[in-house]
């Protein structure tokens, strides 16, 4: 019995001791609150989307069967991942509080299951005897969209070396600021050292316009302010974060500004330039002149509506004049088309490659977006004017502070911060940088990494400008979600067309021209056609649960090694901004490339006819087709 009674007290003791050793847990909440919003009008180039298709109108969150989680991630000792829910529960008459107990400050998601495919998410950090809040905003109108945002502040909730804090004032907006969200967006440089992860602090709604974001930087690096209020306001702001430093965030006038003490990196970077009297006059001239196009713009649709309503309600009484007229628009048109030149290849394109003289270029018109540099012709509007004077003088601040090896981490921010437009320029000044008296772990860090990201950007260029039809295509192999490997001249092989489509899960242009491919797969593929998707993101998770939430039909491969447009593949290919597509037919060889899905359409049905399946959706697309429509893409 005494035995028992020791043993016994021995356990206790060492419970009272472990317990004693460690940070005892204390208890946290996060409440949350659900908000309908309604427009009272939606413009009308809203409304012109809604009508033809190209926005979807989202049901209603039926807050009843809404589900919030506080979700951590924990890794085993293997290393594999996994999610642990701390907290969960329901909303209850509009709002929700979860408790729990946490024994150090944890970065969690607050995972909103609304009942769609994904679950809302939104990033923050819990901790011990400290609240968070939320909101979650279901915009009722299609004008907008669902938010899902914190309230007045992200932070840390601890005092560490390398915190900086970003604080910003908008009460002095004219603008409803509601439901207006601000963000910060930045990439850190990873454990490897040879790549950056990008991430995101918030969004967080300001209270009586106020907000407070902290985060944590090891050196000075440059992350963006971005300010949302509705489809009115759109603001962003570069901000240099550094250890120890609180940057302030504001309004000047109509300007959006941030602003840090002397001595700090970011007044040395920033604004020894940016709050520049004659730069922020060129600002509000930009504004108010880009306000005034915007006007224009809207007043064109507007009339344009009216008209086309006006159109349809006397196409009848019009009908016999129309008719009277189509000699002299047949003549009009046949005078066009003998004053066309007959279409040549372009002398630009190398000549075709051994194997390949089938293909016929004539058509074929190169998509350069390698240049950043700006021009304004005298016609072009008065904002594109106003931007590039605001471009020219910005560069040429940064590039005198590149240019300052006194202040070395100056000058490597002020590169970072695209100083220089050319590829050689930036590297004649990071190897300058390279061999100036910056820290050597900054060296390695930020200064190499650039460097080989933009030798690959040079040679991806080079490929990219040399892949044009008639040439052959790379060969590549690589896996599937499965690991099955593929490879692209065993898929060719089997096909008369395969279409090799570079994306990523974070590219809405790619995944917005996802359906127009599923539906030429579905009717052609049994033709011959066929489709490799390959997936450029970070990590094979990012990948694998975007595309099994889309369902692709086709071939779908990765190349998910971290390095993103930097990997080999895309290099080979001269990927430098997505989607990016080569057709190849059963010889290897390039038929077309960086086509939107009408121009792969026409090919496909000029190669086996057309589809009954296609001709309902061709002419709803001639109907709602706008004349200002352009390509969208995502760049590296």
């Amino acid at each position: 019995m005494k035995n028992q009674l020791a043993i016994t007290g021995l356990l206790a003791l060492a419970v009272f001791i472990a317990a004693c050793s460690g940070n005892p847990q204390r208890p946290y909440t996060v409440s949350g609150e659900f908000i309908v919003a309604e427009l009272e009008e939606v413009p009308s180039y809203i409304q012109e989307m809604i009508d033809s298709g190209r926005i979807e109108v989202e049901p209603p969150i039926d807050i009843s069967a809404v589900t919030v989680s506080v979700v951590r991630e924990v890794t085993n000792d293997d290393g594999e991942a996994s999610d642990e829910v701390l907290a969960s529960g329901s909303f209850e008459d509009g709002t929700i509080e979860l408790e729990g107990k946490i024994a150090a400050p944890t970065e969690v998601s607050i995972s909103i299951d609304v009942g769609s495919d994904e679950p809302m998410k939104l990033n923050a950090i819990i901790a011990p005897d400290q609240g968070l809040a939320f909101k979650l905003i279901d915009q009722v109108t299609p004008a907008s969209y669902d938010q899902l945002m914190l309230v007045g502040e992200y932070r840390i909730h601890e005092e560490t070396e390398d915190k900086y804090v970003i604080s910003g004032d908008l009460s002095d907006l004219e603008e409803d600021l509601a439901f207006a969200e601000v963000q910060i967006y930045g990439s850190k440089w990873n454990d490897e050292k040879q790549t950056t992860t990008n991430f995101t602090l918030g969004p967080v709604n300001p209270i009586d316009g106020k907000f407070v974001f902290e985060g944590t930087a090891s050196d000075p690096m440059v992350v963006t302010a971005y300010v949302q209020a509705g489809s009115a306001l759109y603001k962003n702001v570069q901000v240099i974060a550094e250890a120890g430093v609180e940057v302030g965030v504001s309004m000047d006038g109509s300007t959006l500004v941030a602003t840090a003490p002397k001595g700090s990196q970011h007044y040395a970077v920033v604004n020894s330039w940016a709050m520049d009297e004659e730069y922020l006059a060129k600002v509000s001239a930009y504004e108010e002149a880009f306000d005034a196009f915007q006007q224009e713009m809207e007043a064109r649709r507007a009339e344009a509506a009216a008209a086309q309503e006006e159109d349809a309600s006397t196409a009848e009484g019009d009908a016999t004049a129309m008719e009277g007229s189509e000699d002299s628009t047949e003549s009009e048109a046949v005078a066009i088309e003998e004053a066309e030149e007959p279409k040549v290849a372009s002398t630009d394109l190398a000549p075709a490659a051994e194997g390949c003289e089938h293909i016929d270029t004539s058509d074929f018109e190169p998509l350069d977006l390698w240049s950043y540099a700006q021009a304004a012709n005298e016609d072009a509007p008065e904002h594109v004017k106003l931007q590039v004077e605001l471009t020219d003088y910005r560069t040429a601040a940064l590039q005198r502070i590149a240019g300052d090896l006194d202040n070395p981490i100056a000058a490597l921010l002020a590169v970072e911060m695209r100083a220089f437009t050319s590829n050689e320029d930036q590297l004649a000044a990071l190897d300058k940088l390279a061999t100036s008296s910056l820290d050597s772990e900054l060296i390695e860090q930020r200064v190499v990494p650039q460097r080989d990201t933009i030798f690959a950007r040079m040679e991806a260029e080079t490929n990219d400008k040399g892949l044009v039809p008639g040439q052959v295509a790379p060969e590549f192999t690589l896996a599937s979600l499965d690991g099955a490997e593929v490879s692209l001249y065993e898929t060719i092989s089997k096909n008369d067309h395969v279409l090799v489509d570079f994306w990523a899960s974070w590219c809405g242009p790619c995944i917005a021209s996802f359906p127009k491919l599923k539906k030429l797969h579905a009717a052609f593929n049994d033709d011959g056609f066929e489709i490799i998707s390959i997936s450029i993101d970070e990590t094979f998770e990012e990948w694998e649960q975007k595309s099994l939430s889309l369902e692709l039909p086709w071939i779908d491969l990765g190349e998910v090694d971290g390095k993103e447009f930097q990997g080999t593949t895309p290099v080979a290919y001269g990927v430098g901004w997505i989607p990016k597509g080569y057709l190849i037919d059963s010889k290897g060889c390039i038929v077309d490339k960086d086509m939107q899905g009408e121009k792969l359409q026409e090919l496909l049905v000029a190669q086996h006819g057309d589809k009954p399946e296609l001709q309902e959706e061709v002419e709803e697309e001639e109907a709602e087709s706008p004349d200002d429509s352009e390509t969208e893409i995502d760049e590296v």
